[in-house]
């Protein structure tokens, strides 16, 4: 049975336990460095966004805070000059969904960056 905090919830489940012969395996005792609490719900969407980075992530606790890292998987750059361009997420959202297609070979996709007003009344 789950209840929420403030009890306007309840969850009530049941479920057949399954008879595993096998060793007890118990919790050793420990003590830890860190604790962190945090919402379920935050911890789920930063492990997905992060999924889609790496395969695995770095939890770092300071007094300032936790931070979650990965390292990305192999991104080449070729750059002659910084560039800072903006882009509708909707369109680069339906890119993606082609990425399962991708691991046969590669796609390329152009978009044009979004031009900012100010941009616009600068030009000739």
């Amino acid at each position: 049975m789950f209840e929420s905090p403030t009890q306007d919830k309840i969850a009530d489940f049941e479920m057949k336990l399954m008879d595993i012969d096998s060793e007890h395996l118990g919790t050793p005792e420990t003590e830890y460095q860190a604790i962190v609490r945090m919402s379920s719900a935050e911890f789920a969407r930063i492990c997905k966004n992060f999924s889609s980075i790496g395969d695995t992530v770095v939890i770092s606790v300071t007094k300032k805070g936790v931070k979650f890292s990965t390292k990305e998987e192999a991104t080449i750059i070729e750059m002659n000059d910084p560039v800072s361009l903006t882009f509708a997420l909707r369109y680069l959202n339906s890119f993606t969904k082609a990425s399962p297609l991708a691991e046969m070979g590669y796609i390329r996709f152009y978009l044009a960056p979004k031009i900012e007003e100010d941009e616009e009344e600068t030009e000739p």
